[in-house]
């Protein structure tokens, strides 16, 4: 296997390991994560937390944070002046969903897969983007 490539198990009748060619850049990673992203506004209480100047972000420890954290946060926190805490801990779409039925959201956004942000969507856990108030360009 290359540099740049990762091996895949393709389950089923056909069984097999495939490599496949990813290439992770700015952009990509931001297309796929924008579902994990997009879980960040869990309720309005995303937008009370932005008004006070804080955002708090659920994730996990590990390579993967720092990586998050110096790819968008602190870019985040310079262009906006909003300071985000990381919360380190693993908090599954149930613990979401209950956290939004009692009302005591305590955290503004949360990285999870694609599969658990459209499940939580769907259950209409997740606060609506207001897309008209993005520029086009961004």
């Amino acid at each position: 296997m290359r540099e740049g490539e990762a091996s895949v198990l393709v389950a089923g009748e056909n069984a097999r390991r495939v490599n496949v060619r990813h290439f992770v850049n700015r952009r990509r990673f931001i297309q796929a994560t924008s579902s994990a992203i997009a879980v960040g506004t869990i309720s309005s209480a995303a937008r009370v937390s932005a008004a006070s100047g804080e955002l708090r972000l659920n994730m996990s420890a590990g390579n993967f944070a720092d990586a998050i954290i110096s790819a968008f946060v602190k870019p985040f926190e310079a262009e906006t002046g909003i300071k985000v805490t990381p919360v380190y801990q693993d908090i599954n779409p149930a613990q979401v969903g209950l956290m939004v039925k009692t009302n005591s959201v305590t955290i503004d956004a949360v990285l999870v897969s694609q599969p658990s942000a459209l499940s939580l969507a769907a259950s209409d856990y997740l606060e609506k983007i207001d897309y008209s108030i993005h520029k086009q360009q961004e």
